[in-house]
């Protein structure tokens, strides 16, 4: 049982729900119900199902992101298939279509939606509002929104060390072992050092003052293109853990790290952050050398992205084609052709279609961007951190590592592509 005498709501038991949202009956006597005792203790069927229901569309509601949310941004994203699946009752297909993205990008963000409202409605159950529950995390949203990731090509083993040593006076007075594994020599990731080392601090600190039984282990693993680092423990304090979970994810997300948590069936947590070992690769598609020249500017202070460029639409798709960039970066105003028919060209190219395009233009046309296939908008004239925020955005929504430039990678202590 959660805080607050809040039972434990799975996925299964959220489906089963909204599959039945329309008909009365048959949402009456869903498993959720067991978990919201509120809504348990009405006697007569239809009047338990409407109150039901009003609560998961009010919740669902709750999840919409607030106006300034990017209109592809992984939230948003998440709470439209919510709502267009089980709401609306269009086919994943249809969503999917609808939005200019694969079935396989609809089904993982219906999927982060369903998590999040599991939680939500674990809040509600324990005595809180969805509203209560997810406003510090929208708070935290609107704070990273501020912030700048700047890295660099660091040895990762002592920062994680020393976000250890932090944690381990709080383990000794909650009588927590702090289990470590890492490995021999140096081993070099694309991070902000402050930015990674309060992430680890932060997890560890969640993962100790959440546990029930036996140790927290922390392993970082070094191979091939991606570090990885895993931290699992078991808790008994799932609601308030999925809450820090939620803010940390974003914090990650925001410095360009991939984020994974795993609940078991016991208490057992797992999360894994993953850290690139070489650049991500930006192609620049815009006919100004000025403009280029600025972009450069701004990505040269960040060794975890390269920069490629071309000044012809023609000249982009080969170079995208042949490089598979990690983002496209586009102008709209271009000589040879206009950049609405290249972005749907490069949308249409079968290597091309899940790559992330951000849109970079003088036109106030964010939704014209976005219905054709964009993953990102930025309103010229741009500023450094309004550009790499977008970017790194673009980034984390492709949910794979940086991909490899043609040509080598990083090698330890360098800070450009040899």
């Amino acid at each position: 049982m959660l805080l607050g005498g809040a039972m434990p709501i799975s996925r299964e038991q959220l489906t089963e729900a909204l599959t039945a949202l329309y008909d009365a009956p048959a949402l009456a006597s869903v498993s959720l119900i067991a978990s919201l005792e509120d809504i348990a203790l009405v006697d007569d069927p239809i009047a338990r199902a409407q109150r039901l229901r009003g609560m998961l569309l009010d919740a669902i509601e709750e999840m919409q992101p607030p106006r300034p949310e990017g209109y592809r941004t992984p939230a948003t994203r998440g709470y439209r298939v919510l709502t267009m699946h089980f709401v609306e009752g269009q086919t994943i297909a249809a969503i999917a279509e609808g939005l200019s993205i694969s079935e396989r990008q609809a089904y993982r963000d219906l999927a982060r939606a369903e998590d999040q409202l599991c939680r939500v409605l674990e809040a509600y159950g324990g005595g809180a509002s969805p509203q209560q529950i997810l406003k510090p995390i929208k708070e935290v949203r609107r704070e990273l929104e501020q912030m700048e990731a700047d890295a660099s090509l660091v040895d990762v083993v002592p920062l994680v060390r020393a976000a250890v040593d932090l944690v381990r006076p709080l383990a000794k007075v909650e009588g927590v072992k702090l289990q470590e594994a890492y490995p021999d020599g140096k081993e070099f990731a694309v991070v902000n050092p402050g930015m990674l080392r309060q992430i680890c601090v932060q997890l560890l600190s969640a993962a100790v003052r959440g546990q029930a039984e036996g140790p927290v282990r922390l392993e970082l693993n070094c191979e091939g293109e991606e570090a990885d680092l895993t931290v699992t423990w078991v808790t008994s304090r799932r609601e308030a853990l999925a809450s820090d979970l939620e803010t940390l994810r974003d914090l990650a997300r925001s410095q360009g790290m991939l984020w994974q948590v795993s609940w078991g069936r016991h208490g057992q947590v797992a999360v894994s952050l993953g850290l690139s070992r070489v650049r991500r690769l930006a192609l620049i598609i815009e006919d100004n050398e000025s403009a280029l020249a600025l972009y450069q500017r701004y990505l040269s202070g960040r060794e975890d992205w390269t920069m490629l460029s071309s000044q012809s639409a023609q000249g982009g798709i080969d170079l995208a084609l042949k490089h598979r960039p990690t983002v496209i970066v586009l102008d709209i105003m271009m000589p040879d052709c206009d950049g609405w028919s290249l972005l749907q060209m490069l949308k249409t190219q079968p290597e091309l279609s899940q790559t992330p395009i951000l849109v970079c233009t003088v036109f106030d046309e964010q939704k014209l961007a976005m219905a054709l296939g964009a993953s990102g908008y930025v309103k010229k004239p741009l500023t450094r951190q309004s550009f790499l925020q977008a970017l790194d955005r673009c980034a984390a929504e492709a949910f794979v590592p940086a991909r490899r430039p043609s040509g080598p990678t990083l090698a330890p202590g360098s800070a450009a592509l040899r």
